[in-house]
């Protein structure tokens, strides 16, 4: 069956979208004759800028004309030449030791030959089918769907899911099978899913709306396990580069936002917790690809500041922290945040002057009269006042809040544990269950100190020797 116009303006915008993912070319419409400063698209990579004014020497069009002619050889099908012309490109770089120019190239050359792969006939006994594949991480999900038709892959789509709490893979496939073919479409007679159980109300449905029967079924001959693995690894490399591109285009704008040297592909952050001055600690905490690591948390007892002192305890964590990566030599952060203001950081800079170690520090403080949150930076005298919507204002303040959680957390436990070991925990024969017990009953230490040997001993559990000695313990 041939490809029907819906299908072939399907493959023709896919087709365009992976030009432009591929090849690093101008996609917007701004005329050229004047240079201009280039946009984000150049900042991670997708473009050449031919905008900008000191990107116009001869050697910078002569790279420019090589992705033209790529591009053309590309649509027109010369796979076979134009692998060869950038396989010999990429060894000349390599060659002159050129090697970031060379790494890109060797990035594009993997790309399009995942899509040729797609590209060729798989089985002509397959017949018209569509493949769904997924991969998930926790509440996200990326479904990638490649259409066969008459055992050619014809055109290929992906959609990226987010916020599947409490949906199973099941139901995902359920809700997507009915979301999708909704609209008016060619429904082919089988469609390969990526989970296995009962569909009969979604095949029942697809098969009235084609007049025909669909058979929903998992991937069974070689032949379709075949294809079905190609659309579970290309749900794979959409989810990672979904994550990574927009991590990157993040991690820019609050580059550029803080005027940091450096990329903030990792990014620690720090914080106190302490109530009047009691079992204070510290936390910290570490963001990377677009996740947080765990391994890489680290606690703190507030050891040399007594009293109420935040500015001097985020000093003392920041110093003891450095020290350790210091001497450990462990993985440096591109930017240390620190949960406060103006007096955090001063204390912070204070910490790390010692060590001389290439980590950019700002504080981050949550809005009170004003309507945002604002960020302190060494050597600026005026607060930077965070747009509220933006997707990095939203990465300072999830990493802001995990220190923040991760510190009380910690504290909250030193205080329960202090208040089951003082006096009680002195006590002979007074072990977990019976403190607890005393605890809930009288609510506080000073509760039992004023309780009668009759009081104790009517808990369950006590009588009136050990109530004497509860009360001999607690004086």
């Amino acid at each position: 069956m041939p490809a029907s116009n819906e299908q072939r303006v399907g493959i023709m915008w896919e087709t365009l979208k992976f030009i432009r993912r591929t090849f690093p070319i101008k996609q917007c419409k701004y005329n050229l004759e004047k240079p201009f400063r280039p946009c984000i698209q150049y900042q991670i990579g997708r473009c050449l800028a031919p905008c900008a004014e000191n990107l116009r020497e001869p050697e910078h069009k002569q790279r420019y004309a090589e992705i033209v002619k790529e591009i053309r050889l590309f649509l027109q099908g010369e796979n076979k030449e134009l692998l060869t012309s950038l396989q010999e490109r990429m060894q000349k770089h390599s060659d002159e030791l050129r090697y970031e120019e060379a790494g890109e190239l060797r990035d594009r050359i993997k790309l399009l030959e995942r899509a040729w792969e797609t590209q060729r006939v798989i089985s002509p006994e397959l017949g018209d089918m569509d493949v769904i594949g997924i991969y998930r991480e926790h509440e996200q999900a990326s479904i990638f769907m490649l259409f066969v038709r008459n055992g050619m892959v014809i055109g290929q789509k992906n959609f990226f899911l987010k916020n599947l709490k409490g949906v199973n893979d099941k139901e995902l496939t359920a809700g997507f099978i009915e979301q999708f073919y909704s609209k008016e479409m060619l429904i082919p007679p089988k469609i390969i899913l990526p989970v296995r159980g009962s569909f009969e109300t979604q095949g029942f449905w697809l098969s009235k709306k084609r007049d025909g029967r669909v058979k929903l079924t998992p991937a069974r001959s070689k032949e379709e396990k075949e294809i079905f693995k190609m659309a579970s690894d290309n749900a794979l490399h959409s989810f990672t580069g979904h994550k990574e591109t927009k991590t990157s285009e993040i991690l820019i704008a609050l580059k550029n936002l803080l005027n940091l040297k450096t990329l903030p592909k990792r990014i620690a952050a720090v914080d106190v917790s302490n109530i009047s001055g009691s079992e204070a600690v510290g936390a910290v905490v570490v963001w990377e690809d677009g996740g947080f690591v765990k391994d890489d948390y680290r606690l703190f007892k507030i050891k040399t500041v007594a009293g109420i002192d935040d500015f001097a305890m985020i000093g003392e964590v920041v110093g003891r922290h450095f020290h350790s990566l210091y001497e450990k030599g462990g993985e440096l952060p591109q930017l240390f945040l620190i949960d406060g203001g103006r007096g955090q950081l001063e204390s912070a800079l204070n910490a790390i002057k010692p060590f001389a170690l290439p980590v950019e520090i700002a504080a981050i403080a949550k809005a009170k009269e004003e309507k945002a949150d604002r960020i302190f930076l060494p050597g600026r005298s005026t607060a930077i006042s965070l747009e509220p919507a933006s997707a990095s204002t939203h990465l300072l303040q999830r990493i802001r809040d995990e220190v923040h959680r991760f510190a009380i957390s910690y504290h909250k436990k030193l205080r329960a544990k202090r208040t089951l070991e003082s006096p009680l925990e002195k006590i002979k024969g007074i072990g977990k269950k019976r403190r607890l017990a005393l605890l809930k009953h009288f609510g506080s230490i000073d509760n039992i100190r004023k309780a009668s040997h009759d009081d104790i001993a009517g808990i369950k559990g006590f009588n009136k020797k050990i109530a004497e000695k509860v009360l001999e313990g607690v004086k």
